[in-house]
């Protein structure tokens, strides 16, 4: 499984729902499992994403640690490599994301809910706040993708695209 994620193309919105399953389940663990040296590492994360919050790659790397932690101190070494083995292929699909307008602002504010339901040791608000921000993650992800088609569209056919503006 392992050499398919490194040697095939796999579809982002596929492994985007396969974190969601993942990744709330790892949420629940930390939840119930994880260490309060894990919490204190989470925090920390949060406070640094919130200071590169107009610096997109840093942002990214901070954001792609604050899930290996939470996967880390689930305590479920399989779903840590299985989790570590997908974000490995996101890294660059997902880092286009983070370039939408209010996609680094949002992104926090969905970690943020993450942590403070870690933080509270609630694992299904753990595990609905991690739902929802990768939810909110595919679906930023699909109006991407929606839109560079549309520029591609248009791009491809200029006298389509003046067309329809002349229709406005």
């Amino acid at each position: 499984m392992e050499w398919r994620l490194i040697t095939e193309r796999h579809d982002i919105e596929n492994l985007l729902e396969v974190r969601i399953a993942l990744e709330g389940t790892a949420a629940a663990d930390m939840a119930v499992r994880g260490a309060e040296a894990d919490i204190a590492r989470l925090r920390d994360l949060l406070s640094q994403m919130k200071a590169s919050i107009k610096d997109n790659e840093h942002f990214a790397t901070l954001d792609l640690e604050f899930h290996i932690t939470i996967a880390k101190a689930s305590g479920n070494s399989l779903l840590f490599d299985l989790v570590s083995m997908i974000r490995g292929q996101l890294a660059g699909g997902l880092s286009k994301v983070l370039l939408l307008p209010n996609a680094l602002p949002l992104s926090f504010k969905e970690h943020t809910a993450i942590f403070k339901a870690i933080e509270q040791r609630d694992a299904d608000a753990s595990r609905e706040a991690m739902h929802a921000h990768l939810d909110a993650a595919l679906s930023r992800y699909r109006g991407a993708l929606g839109k560079r088609i549309a520029n591609a569209a248009q791009t491809s056919n200029p006298a389509k695209g003046r067309a329809r503006n002349l229709v406005r």
